[in-house]
């Protein structure tokens, strides 16, 4: 009988140490502060190597066709980019691109710088593609945001009607800010 007590009495304590750890039974949880940097990219700009312009008469335009462009921003900020659009002045070369030390140079009569074909991933990037042309500059404003932006442009000059016969080089520079 005492066999039989034993048994039960240990059954029971048994019993009531599993009911009191689960009446009680709480899960425990803690937390991690889990911190991220983002860190900003580059903002930059592709432009093609080369332009040639159609061949003008003093007084007369010169013209032709920018291939794409393309302005790269991953910078992960808020502030958007511009890009600008100067040339500077047309120096006298040979036949090897070389400048003519003796030559005249110039600075175009007029300058027109017309986006056309502009694409963007994004099209709120594509929607604020938006040229403004001013004295030898073109400034495009783009939303904040990680974008990629490509156009092409039409560009022509006036020359001068003071420039010589010759072939003539300047620098068409495209800037991202």
């Amino acid at each position: 009988m005492r066999t039989i007590n034993r048994i039960a009495l240990s059954f029971a304590g048994a019993s009531a140490l599993v009911l009191a750890t689960a009446g009680s039974a709480v899960a425990a949880e803690d937390g991690t502060t889990t911190t991220v940097t983002v860190n900003a990219g580059a903002l930059s700009v592709t432009v093609p190597g080369t332009l040639t312009l159609s061949g003008a008469a003093p007084g007369s335009a010169a013209s032709g066709t920018l291939a794409p462009v393309t302005v790269t921003d991953d910078t992960s900020d808020t502030i958007g980019w511009t890009a600008t659009v100067s040339l500077s002045q047309f120096a006298v070369v040979d036949a090897n691109g070389a400048p003519v030390v003796d030559g005249t140079p110039f600075t175009a009569a007029s300058f027109t710088y017309a986006p056309e074909n502009i694409q963007s991933a994004s099209t709120d990037a594509y929607n604020a593609v938006t040229p403004a042309v001013g004295a030898n500059t073109m400034t495009v404003t783009d939303p904040a945001g990680n974008n990629q932006v490509s156009w092409g442009a039409d560009v022509s000059i006036t020359v001068p009607k003071t420039a010589t016969a010759g072939d003539y080089q300047a620098t068409l520079t495209h800037s991202v800010s």
